[in-house]
């Protein structure tokens, strides 16, 4: 058990660079390019992993839900390297309550589950979490600004993506080992993600070692390593505790947003944090609470 959280806690601090590491190489290297050279590290991580410890490197192509959970990784993690292009880093922390919602949306209209009322009030304090942050204190004119409306539809999106990648893992995992998900799940990705560099380009004269370096660790470190650590601690503790623990990341991304790249971190992104960390909280509580 005690392992179960070390490994989410360690996963939550990795993701929580992500925004940072992403928005760091945004002049060097576009949203597109930056995906596809994440899954390639990714494999490489993973393939290598796999090697030492299953001497081979088979890759799953005949579950459906390998290729579900590869299609919901692809597109969340691009709509959010584009989302955060144009955004703050900070603005991942969005993606979060998003997935929650949807993952709760999903298990009453598709997995027709009840949900009770505590768990839709805990929903919309998410809601209201997310209504705060995207806010800002902005005036009526800024919020219904096009720019603005497109960049929460790209982290709804990836929400979307994500939530549908979360439940094809918990699928997975009750019929395949980690590190062959995360391989078959990263492999796909990459195929799917490979025409980025001939489609949008990619300028080789702006890729400095400091570059190279972030996409190295956003692909090997962050993306393999800590999806690796993720779905084995999914199979130490329930899943609920490790969705609960996992959304920590939000505040340990508004602490590197504020202290690496300075953006400005106000009250009402603070106070959007709270509410929708508590209402995740809430949430997850409530149902595991039902399902006991």
């Amino acid at each position: 058990m005690q392992l179960g959280f070390l490994m989410i806690l360690i996963t939550s601090v990795l993701w929580s660079f992500s925004g940072v590491l992403i928005k760091a190489v945004g002049n060097n290297v576009n949203a597109y390019v930056l995906s596809f050279s994440t899954y390639v590290f990714a494999v490489l991580f993973l393939g290598a992993y796999q090697l030492i410890k299953n001497k081979n490197l088979k890759v799953n192509f005949e579950d459906p839900w390998i290729w579900i959970a590869a299609i919901g990784k692809t597109a969340g993690y691009v709509f959010m390297n584009l989302a955060t292009y144009l955004g703050y880093a900070y603005g991942v922390i969005l993606i979060s309550p998003i997935q929650t919602i949807i993952m709760l949306l999903i298990s009453k209209f598709y997995f027709k589950e009840r949900i009770s009322t505590k768990s839709w009030g805990a929903a919309v304090l998410c809601m209201l979490g997310i209504f705060i942050i995207g806010w800002n204190g902005a005036p009526l004119k800024d919020i219904l600004d096009i720019g603005s409306i497109m960049l929460l539809l790209l982290y709804f999106l990836s929400g979307v993506g994500e939530s549908i990648h979360v439940i094809s893992e918990k699928v997975l995992i009750e019929r395949m080992d980690s590190i062959s998900i995360n391989y078959s799940i990263f492999m796909i990705c990459m195929l799917l993600t490979c025409p980025f560099p001939y489609i949008f380009g990619i300028d080789t004269k702006l890729l400095d070692f400091r570059t190279i370096v972030a996409m190295f660790f956003l692909g090997t470190i962050i993306t393999g390593l800590g999806f690796y650590l993720y779905t084995e601690a999914m199979k130490k503790i329930s899943f609920m505790l490790a969705v609960i623990e996992i959304k920590m990341s939000s505040l340990f991304t508004l602490l590197w947003a504020w202290l690496f790249l300075k953006e400005p971190v106000t009250v009402y992104i603070v106070l959007g944090a709270v509410l929708f960390i508590i209402g995740i909280i809430l949430l997850n509580l409530f149902l595991e609470e039902k399902a006991k």
